[in-house]
C-alpha cells in the first residue's frame, strides 16, 4: 500500500530568547523558516488523489502566548499593526519570518485545494500546534486531513446467506468526494447487524463481513474519528459515519402470474404543439419492476416507480393517429400490455425565419485592446423608437444577441468617457454574424458623443474615370470588377463636425460568421483646410474586387475629431468580367504572430496597464500571413486565407486579398489576420487558396504555421529601483520570464542614462538569447557574428542561469567585449537603466538555430522603439520599466 502519512509537513527552525511581543523594526528578533513539503516526497499534500497531493496553498497564522494574532510587514517581520495577517505557502516552497525570540507561539496551518483567496476553496487539511517554549532549534508542524464524508461499498448488491464479502471504506475531505484521506489521519470502528464481522488485516481499508441467514438484511456502520469542520475555518475532533445495507436473498418461489396493467393518455387529441402524458396503472403480487411505453413499435421510455408515467412532445410533424402501448414487467419477467389511442391534429403554420447569432467584438482599434463594459443597444435598421435587445460587452469586448428576426439592425455603443460608436445595417442572417467594431476614448469627454451621419453615394455614370452623376447607395446595387463609392457628412448632423477620415472597405462573413474586411479606400482630412458641414467629402473612391464575387457588403466608416465613429454596412452584388482561368495553388505559406504586452490603440498609441496580461481574444494580437507569389498573376482573381487549430482542420476563412498584395520586390504576397477569434497561447495552421476558374488550395501544413504567444514581461532586478549606494561597475540583471511567454528566446537592448546630464552612456550591444537545450547569447544586426555566451561555456561575457531564468550583463559591455577596461559610473550620481528594446520569440523548430529555413514564427513585444522595429506597420511599443539608482560616494 502506498504510504501517505507524511503527505504535507512544515519545518520550523527557531531560536528561543527575548519577548513575546512583536518587535518594532531594528529590535532583536529571530528567524523562523517555514517549509511546505519536502523535495524527495512523491506526494506533496493531504488528502490525495492517485495523481498526487491535493493541497494547493497553505494559510499559516501565528498567535502569541496571549492568543493575539501576530501580524507581519511585507518583509515577513512581526511588527505591531503589520499589514500581513497570515502567510501563504505552496507545497515545496519555503519562507522566512522574523519573530520575537524565546516564547511559545501557537501556529495554525490550513491547507486548501485551491488558492487561499479563492471563494470556492475547501479546507481539507489542518494543524494547530505550538512551540515548547524551550530553546528548541527545530519544530516540525504536520497537517492532518479534515474529514468530510465516509462511505462503504461492496459487491454484489444482493447477498447469498452466509456469503463473505469485503467492504471498502472511502473517507473524503469536505467538498471533495473525489479525494482520499490517508489512513494515518483517522481512526475507525465498525458495527455489524444481520451478519458477522470477520478478521480484517487492514480495517482502515474496509471490513470483511459474512451475511446472515435467509431473508435478513446485512447492515454495516463505520464510525470514523478525526478532525471535522465546525465552521468554514474551524475544526474539532469529531466523527463522520458511513453505512452499507445489503439484502440477503430468500429462497426463490416460482412466479408465473403476469402483472395487471391499464393505460390512459391525456389529452387524447392534441390540436396545439405540446406534450401528452401517458399514465399506466400496474400491479403484481411480487411487485412491478418497470413499465415500458411505446408509440407503435418505437420505445418512448421506461418508468420503474409508481406512478408509472411518461411525457412526450408532439408537433405538427407528428399529425395523425398514434397507437400507444404500456408494457408492465415483474421481477420474474412476466409481462402484460395495455393500449390507448392518441390523435394529433395540429394546424401547420409557416415558420417565421429566425436569425442565428448576431455577435460583436468591440475593440479600441483593429489590433487594439478590448472595450469592456460598453452598453450595446440593438434597433431595427432606421427605427430608433424601440430597443430590440440590450447587453454590455464583457472583459473581452464581446456581446451576443440570439434569436433576432432575419433582417438588418443598427447597433449603438455607449460608455462613459468614450466617444460614440454606431453601426448601421448590421445583417442578422440564418447563419451566425460576428462583427468587429471600434470604439475610442473621446478627445473631449465633455463634448458631444454623437456619431456622424453620412450620406453614401455611387455614380450613375462614369466618363474618363469621373462620375457624371450620383445616386444614393441604399443596398442591392450590382458592381462589376470595381466598386465605386463616395461618402460625405450629411446635412442631418445635429452640429457641424470636423472629420478625421472616411474609410471604405469590402466585407464578407465566413460560414462560422467570422468577419473579414479589406480596407481599400482611406480619405484623411486636414482640419486646417476643411470646414465643418456637408462639404466634408471623400470624393470618388474605387475598390477592386480582391477576389470576391456574389453577395458581399460594402463598409463605410466615418470618424470625427472627437473620435465619434459611424460604420455603415450595405449589401451589394459583385460580378466578374472576363473568362476565369486555371490557377496554381499557393506555396510556401508562412505565418508570423505578433503580441503586444501593452494594449495598443492606433489613435492614442500605447495604453499603460498595471500588470501585463495575456491579450484578450481578438485584441492586441494579430498574424501576418504570407505566401510565394505565383509565377504569373494572369487569371488570378484573388486569395482567401484560411485558419485552423488542427492540421486536419476544420479551416475557416479569416482574411482575403487581391493580387495587389503581391510584391515583385520580395516575390511574396501577404495579408494580416486580425480576426477577433484569435487566442493567445494557441497553435494555428494556415492555408491559402488562389481564386480562378476554381479554387486552388495550398497543401495542409504538417506542423503549426505559428503560435500566438502570451504577453512578454521581463523584470528588472538589479540595480534595484531607487537603490542607493550602487557600485560604480554594476552588473545589470534581468529575470527574463521566458516560460510565461512560451518563448524559445528573446532579444534585449540595455540602456543606461545619466540623470544629471540627460545623456545615455554605456549602452550594451543588443543581445539575442536562444534556449535550445543549451543556452547561447550572440549579438544582433551588424554584431550577429559575435558570441557573448557559448553553449559550452568557453565564452561567458554575459551570464544566463536557466534555473532562475536570470540574465546578467556586466557594466559597459561595449568595451568589455573588446577586452578593454569598463568605464566606471560617476560617484554619488543618479542614473537610470532600462530595456530599451525587448521582445521574446518562438522558432519554427526550437531544436535548431534560427536561420532562413528555421525562421521566427511569433513575437511577443515588450518594448519596440522607433528604430529597426520588429512590429511591422504598427504603433511603437516604447513603454518599459525603468530603474533609477544612485551610485556610492
Amino acid at each position: 500500500m502506498k504510504k501517505y502519512a507524511y503527505a504535507l509537513g512544515l519545518s520550523a527552525l527557531l531560536s528561543a530568547c527575548g519577548s513575546v511581543t512583536p518587535q518594532a523594526d531594528g529590535q532583536l528578533s529571530e528567524s523562523l523558516s517555514l517549509v511546505a513539503g519536502a523535495a524527495s516526497e512523491t506526494v506533496s499534500g493531504v488528502p490525495y488523489s492517485e495523481l498526487g497531493g491535493a493541497v494547493k496553498e497553505i494559510k499559516v497564522e501565528v498567535y502569541d502566548a496571549y492568543g493575539q494574532l501576530v501580524r507581519f510587514n511585507p518583509q515577513n517581520k512581526a511588527v505591531p499593526g503589520g499589514k500581513v495577517p497570515y502567510l501563504v505557502l505552496q507545497p515545496g516552497q519555503s519562507v522566512k519570518v522574523s519573530l520575537s525570540p524565546g516564547h511559545v507561539y501557537r501556529i495554525i496551518s490550513r491547507g486548501y485545494d485551491a488558492a487561499v483567496t479563492d471563494p470556492e476553496r475547501h479546507l481539507i487539511a489542518y494543524q494547530d500546534t505550538a512551540s515548547t517554549g524551550a530553546r528548541d532549534r527545530q519544530l516540525t508542524l504536520r497537517l492532518t486531513s479534515v474529514l468530510g464524508s465516509a462511505g462503504l461499498d461492496a459487491e454484489p448488491a444482493t447477498l447469498e446467506p452466509g456469503q463473505q464479502v469485503a467492504t471498502l471504506l472511502k473517507v473524503a475531505p469536505p467538498g471533495r468526494p473525489d479525494l482520499k484521506v490517508p489512513p494515518e489521519d483517522f481512526q475507525v470502528t465498525y458495527q455489524v447487524s444481520g451478519g458477522a464481522a470477520l478478521p480484517t488485516p487492514e480495517p482502515k481499508r474496509g471490513l470483511n463481513v459474512q451475511a446472515g441467514a435467509d431473508g435478513e438484511t446485512l447492515d454495516v456502520t463505520a464510525t470514523v474519528t478525526g478532525y471535522v469542520l465546525t465552521g468554514p475555518e474551524t475544526v474539532v475532533r469529531g466523527q463522520v459515519t458511513g453505512t452499507l445495507r445489503r439484502p440477503v436473498r430468500a429462497k426463490p418461489v416460482p412466479d408465473t402470474q403476469a402483472p395487471s396493467v391499464s393505460l390512459s393518455v391525456t389529452p387524447a387529441e392534441l390540436t396545439q404543439p405540446g406534450s401528452v402524458t401517458l399514465l399506466a396503472g400496474a400491479q403484481d403480487d411480487w411487485g412491478v419492476s418497470r413499465v415500458d411505453f411505446y408509440d407503435g413499435e418505437q420505445l418512448l421510455g421506461s418508468d420503474a416507480e409508481q406512478p408509472y408515467t411518461l411525457e412526450r412532445e408532439y408537433t405538427a410533424a407528428d399529425n395523425g393517429d398514434h397507437s400507444l402501448r404500456a408494457v408492465a414487467y415483474d421481477a420474474a419477467g412476466n409481462q402484460a400490455s395495455a393500449a390507448a389511442l392518441l390523435t394529433v391534429r395540429i394546424p401547420v403554420v409557416p415558420p417565421v425565419p429566425k436569425a442565428g447569432v448576431l455577435a460583436v467584438d468591440l475593440v479600441r482599434s483593429n489590433r487594439g485592446a478590448a472595450v469592456e463594459g460598453s452598453l450595446v443597444e440593438v434597433f431595427r435598421a432606421g427605427d430608433r423608437s424601440q430597443v430590440v435587445a440590450r447587453a454590455e460587452t464583457d472583459l473581452n469586448g464581446y456581446a451576443e444577441f440570439a434569436g433576432l428576426d432575419v433582417g438588418r439592425y443598427d447597433l449603438v455603443f455607449r460608455k462613459a468617457g468614450f466617444a460614440a460608436s454606431e453601426v448601421f445595417g448590421a445583417p442578422a442572417r440564418p447563419e451566425p454574424t460576428r462583427l468587429k467594431v471600434a470604439q475610442f476614448e473621446a478627445n473631449n469627454p465633455y463634448g458631444d458623443a454623437v456619431a456622424p451621419a453620412l450620406t453614401l453615394l455611387t455614380p450613375t455614370g462614369l466618363a474618363e474615370g469621373q462620375a457624371t452623376g450620383w445616386k444614393t447607395l441604399s443596398g442591392g446595387e450590382t458592381f462589376r470588377d470595381l466598386v465605386y463609392l463616395r461618402s460625405h457628412t450629411a446635412a442631418s448632423n445635429p452640429a457641424p463636425l470636423v472629420m478625421r477620415y472616411f474609410l471604405h472597405s469590402l466585407v464578407t462573413f465566413g460560414p462560422s460568421g467570422e468577419m473579414s474586411d479589406l480596407r481599400g479606400g482611406v480619405t484623411t482630412l486636414d482640419p486646417g483646410f476643411v470646414e465643418p458641414g456637408p462639404a466634408q467629402d471623400s470624393g470618388l473612391v474605387t475598390l477592386p474586387d480582391s477576389g470576391l464575387e456574389g453577395e458581399i457588403f460594402v463598409q463605410v466608416v466615418g470618424l470625427d475629431y472627437n473620435n465619434n465613429r459611424s460604420a455603415y454596412l450595405v449589401p451589394v452584388t459583385l460580378e466578374r468580367s472576363g473568362a476565369a482561368a486555371v490557377v496554381q495553388a499557393p506555396s510556401d505559406v508562412r505565418a508570423v504572430a505578433y503580441t503586444n504586452t501593452q494594449p495598443v490603440s492606433y489613435i492614442y498609441g500605447i495604453r499603460e496597464q498595471a500588470a501585463p496580461q495575456a491579450a484578450a481574444a481578438g485584441t492586441n494580437v494579430w498574424v501576418n500571413v504570407s505566401w510565394a507569389a505565383p509565377a504569373s498573376l494572369e487569371g488570378v482573381r484573388g486569395f482567401r486565407v484560411l485558419r485552423a487549430e488542427q492540421a486536419e482542420g476544420p479551416y475557416q476563412q479569416v482574411a482575403f486579398t487581391g493580387t495587389a498584395a503581391c510584391k515583385a520586390a520580395t516575390n511574396r504576397c501577404s495579408v494580416s489576420d486580425s480576426s477577433a477569434t484569435l487566442k493567445t497561447g494557441q497553435d494555428y495552421f494556415y492555408r491559402v487558396a488562389a481564386l480562378g476558374s476554381e479554387q486552388a488550395l495550398s497543401a495542409a501544413p504538417t506542423q503549426p504555421s505559428t503560435h500566438t504567444m502570451p504577453a512578454f514581461a521581463p523584470q528588472l532586478l538589479s540595480p534595484g529601483a531607487e537603490e542607493n549606494g550602487t557600485d560604480w561597475l554594476p552588473t545589470y540583471t534581468v529575470k527574463a520570464n521566458l516560460d510565461a511567454a512560451q518563448a524559445h528566446g528573446a532579444r534585449f537592448d540595455l540602456r543606461v542614462s545619466d540623470m544629471f546630464t540627460g545623456r545615455s552612456h554605456f549602452d550594451a550591444p543588443g543581445l539575442w538569447l536562444e534556449r535550445r537545450g543549451s543556452v547561447t547569447v550572440r549579438g544582433v544586426d551588424s554584431d550577429a557574428s559575435r558570441t557573448y555566451l557559448s553553449a559550452d561555456g568557453t565564452v561567458a561575457l554575459v551570464k544566463y542561469d536557466p534555473a532562475s531564468d536570470i540574465l546578467s550583463v556586466p557594466h559597459d559591455l561595449g568595451r568589455v567585449r573588446y577586452g578593454l577596461t569598463a568605464t566606471p559610473l560617476q560617484s554619488a550620481r543618479r542614473y537610470s537603466w532600462m530595456l530599451n528594446r525587448a521582445f521574446a520569440f518562438r522558432l519554427a523548430d526550437p531544436a535548431q538555430p534560427q536561420s532562413e529555413t528555421n525562421p521566427v514564427v511569433a513575437y511577443s513585444v515588450y518594448s519596440d522603439p522607433d528604430s529597426t522595429k520588429v512590429v511591422p506597420d504598427g504603433a511603437t511599443q516604447s513603454a518599459a520599466a525603468i530603474h533609477h539608482f544612485i551610485t556610492k560616494p
